[in-house]
This record gives structure tokens, C-alpha cells and sequence, in this order.
């Protein structure tokens, strides 16, 4: 009975890396081809700076919706939209939350909290798709994190 228990377990262990690389190798043709596989179609980009001599650990930023919808985006969607940062050749998912001040079901303003290095620029790409209605990526909230 140990040839079959052995052939058994070489199998079992066989499978389990196949399956591995497959996943492994799914997960670089995703990550490789970007935000498009999620269902984003456009895009734009943000730019923080942070002037200062001193890093900013945790720092709330607060974007206006109008003034994004005015400014580069007229057909920007809260309800369909994420924000990466660039780390190195991969893209990092940023946490955000959009919150709806006066209670009218429209998003007023987007919270993102980053912490920025001391004299930095960190440029953040945010993915929407005008037409689609369905929160992706439930997010903690961003005022928990802020002071």
C-alpha cells in the first residue's frame, strides 16, 4: 500500500503547484494588462505635493468631485471609479471613500489617505467607467484612519 499512498501524495503535491503557477500566471496577465480587466475605461491622474521638510504620516486629502467633474473629467462616476499609485512596474490599489455631505445621492467629495515622504510629488491614477453603477472595491472607511 506505500507505492499507492506515495503516488498519491506525488500527485495531491503535483496538482496543488499546478494550480499555483496557473493562478500565479492569471494573476501577472492581469496584473499586466491593468485596471481595463476590471471594467474601467478611462482615466486621469492626480498629483500631491507635499512642499514640506517633513513626511506626512497618514494624511487625509479631500477631493472635490465638482471640481474634478470640472476640471478633467465631466463624466466622472463615484459609484464606478478607483484609485492606483504606481509602485514601480505594478499597481497599487489605493484606499478611498466618497462621501455624500448633503444627503441629496450624489458624491460631494472623495477622501484618500496617504502618507507623503518630505518634499515628494505622488501621482495617483484614478480609473472610472462613466456608465456602470457598483461599488468594486468596499473600502475601510478613510475618516477611521485620519486624526
Amino acid at each position: 500500500m506505500r507505492p499507492n499512498t506515495r503516488a498519491r501524495r506525488r500527485f495531491a503535491v503535483l496538482t496543488v503547484l499546478a494550480a499555483a503557477t496557473l493562478a500565479a500566471a492569471g494573476t501577472a496577465v492581469a496584473q499586466h494588462q491593468g485596471p481595463e480587466t476590471l471594467g474601467f475605461k478611462k482615466r486621469f491622474f492626480i498629483d500631491v505635493v507635499n512642499p514640506s521638510p517633513f513626511a506626512l504620516e497618514n494624511h487625509a486629502l479631500v477631493i472635490d468631485v465638482a471640481d474634478i467633474r470640472a476640471s478633467v473629467a465631466p463624466d466622472f462616476n463615484t459609484y464606478f471609479y478607483a484609485f492606483f499609485e504606481e509602485k514601480g512596474a505594478e499597481l497599487a490599489l489605493v484606499v478611498s471613500q466618497a462621501d455624500d455631505l448633503d444627503k441629496d445621492r450624489y458624491h460631494d467629495e472623495i477622501v484618500v489617505v496617504r502618507t507623503l515622504p518630505a518634499s515628494s510629488t505622488t501621482r495617483l491614477a484614478c480609473w472610472y467607467t462613466p456608465e456602470r453603477s457598483f461599488q468594486l472595491f468596499p473600502a475601510d472607511k478613510a475618516f477611521a484612519r485620519g486624526s
